[in-house]
């Protein structure tokens, strides 16, 4: 072979290894590109992280796809020569917010997903729309879309937005001191009912529905719609009377009758309200008695005192009677204000009809228990009388967008052997958009509704609550709208009058209905009248709300 002919040859096997040499560089790239979300330029690492034997030098820098910017799918990406795999099923679920209005809905609104012949699926995103897509109208709408020839459907709902209703209760102190109103009740909710109205020489006996005298309101009920109470006085017959007795049937402990005693000398009672006890299962008190002992010999009530004029210096001396098995030796009453936490113990013996005394000091939960006795014989009873305990004072009611500062009466404190100052309380409000309270105990009324206010010192150990109502915005009435002014009517027969308090936004729309003359008509509550016999009287109608408006029926029974 000729010299020049050589050199061309060698050239050409030389050209040949370049470009095998480059296509396998550009392949190796492209490999690393998708197999890591990091990449070392010149020092290219295995999955482990060990270097490859022979590092690539001078090789760019590759940025690598973050996996994220993926979309991830059920099956696998299909080569260009795979063929279409074939559709069974198409399958549309509504997956965009509530609709409570007119709206266009978009494609961000729907899952569609196709089935594939070999059960596979995977999410559709070029499918097309086959309905309308407005909602326009309350009610039900269905929406159709279509895949490769076949279709899938799915119902939306517009439910129309409505204004929630808030309720009212008023009071009727029937001869006692004034009650406010409890304003802006939300739906379902239930109320503590103010134990608040004083009347000289009478017990306040709790606050029974206008419409059924003889029926208690329930605290546990419910609300759904406006109430009217009045409240029950018993006179107090023998200003000398010193005591009150609640009594309790317990089934526990082989169950006993529970009389609970109260001595009430000096107690300015006939301006408040009897204490009220209640009993508490000793499932509800089990995580505080187990603080103290493991014993299940034990029972427990609620004591409402709150309303008393006692004081911590002077508590109140309350008995209770035993099981009968019980040693009174052994003995002790642990006061909780939950259940869950002890805050101490009351010093109690044994009363000279043998039931067991005890001072209260506070509301709260009692628990009464019987101490195991050790092996030598003694109990391991403790006596921590009386209790610190700390109180916060603030208004029942808080006007929208008005402020409360909180007052905070420390009681016992030289017990803990502290000032308050030394002790770091927390505050809290359990519905902070109802109102909310800051750190030094400042109550901000944000809109209508109710919420209980905390303070708690930091280690748990003292508690109190209070709850505060945000009424909503007063509209007062202004005038009463009724069917008739006239109405004539047959003995022993009924009629019904239509009224309504004007304007329909006022806040409080319950009306008053008396008669001038019971023994000619009688009206109920709600505007129904009964003829009893021949004669003329008037209805009169009055709101509620303090406006004093007032609108006269005629009546005539013939």
């Amino acid at each position: 072979m000729k010299q020049k002919e050589k050199i061309s040859l060698i050239l050409s096997v030389l050209l040949a290894i370049g470009s095998l040499f480059q296509s396998t560089i550009c392949s190796q790239n492209q490999i690393i590109k998708h197999s890591s979300n990091v990449v070392y330029a010149n020092n290219l690492q295995t999955a482990s992280g060990g270097a490859i034997s022979t590092p690539v030098t001078n090789t760019p820098a590759i940025t690598a796809t973050p996996m994220t910017s993926v979309v991830p799918t059920t099956k696998s990406p299909i080569a260009a020569n795979t063929p279409t795999p074939i559709v069974t099923k198409l399958f549309i679920e509504y997956i965009g917010k509530d609709i409570t209005k007119p709206v266009t809905l978009t494609k961000n609104d729907f899952l569609v997903t196709a089935q594939y012949k070999d059960n596979t699926t995977s999410t559709i995103y070029d499918y097309e729309f086959t309905s309308l897509t407005d909602v326009t109208m309350p009610g039900d709408t269905s929406i159709t879309v279509s895949y490769q020839g076949f279709s899938a459907s799915c119902t939306v709902s517009y439910v129309k937005e409505t204004n929630k209703n808030y309720y009212n209760i008023t009071f009727d102190s029937n001869g006692g001191s004034a009650v406010p109103s409890i304003l802006g009740i939300a739906p379902n909710s239930t109320v503590s009912l103010p134990n608040i109205p004083k009347r000289e020489g009478y017990w306040f006996r709790g606050w029974y529905l206008s419409d059924s005298p003889e029926q208690e309101f329930d605290e546990n009920t419910k609300i759904l719609k406006d109430y009217a109470l009045y409240a029950k006085w018993e006179k107090k017959e023998n200003p000398k009377k010193d005591t009150m007795t609640s009594t309790i049937a317990y089934s526990i402990l082989g169950g006993f009758i529970c009389n609970v005693t109260v001595d009430l000398t000096d107690q300015n009672y006939g301006y408040h309200v009897k204490p009220r006890v209640e009993e508490i299962s000793n499932t509800d008190v089990s995580a505080a008695a187990k603080q103290i002992s493991k014993t299940s010999d034990y029972f427990a009530f609620y004591f409402d005192v709150e309303d008393l004029s006692y004081s911590t210096t002077k508590p109140l001396k309350t008995s209770v009677t035993l099981p009968a098995y019980f040693n009174p030796a052994n003995v002790q009453v642990l006061y909780s204000p939950d259940g869950i936490r002890i805050l101490g113990t009351c010093h109690g013996e044994t009363s000279e009809t043998e039931d067991y005394t005890f001072s209260v000091y506070s509301s709260g939960i009692y628990i009464i228990m019987q101490v195991p006795e050790d092996e030598s014989g003694s109990s391991d009873k403790v006596d921590t009388s009386p209790i610190p305990s700390i109180s916060i004072s603030l208004p029942y009611e808080i006007k929208l967008n008005s402020q409360a500062v909180a007052s905070v009466t420390y009681t016992n404190f030289d017990i803990l052997g502290m000032e308050p100052s030394e002790i770091t309380f927390i505050w809290n409000s359990n519905n902070p958009s109802v109102a909310s309270v800051d750190d030094e105990g400042i109550v901000t009324a944000n809109k209508a509704g109710t919420a209980t206010i905390t303070l708690t010192s930091e280690d748990g150990t003292l508690y109190t609550a209070y709850t505060v109502i945000v009424p909503p915005k007063v509209v007062l009435a202004k005038s009463i709208k009724v069917n008739k002014t006239q109405f004539t009517i047959k003995k022993g027969k009924t009629a019904k009058i239509v009224a309504s308090v004007k304007p329909t936004n006022a806040t409080t729309k319950t009306l008053q209905y008396t008669s001038s003359n019971k023994k000619i008509a009688t009206v109920n509550s709600k505007g129904k009248i009964k003829a009893k016999k021949k004669g003329s009287c008037t209805i009169k109608i009055k709101t509620t709300d303090g406006t004093k408006i007032t609108k006269k029926i005629k009546v005539t029974v013939k």
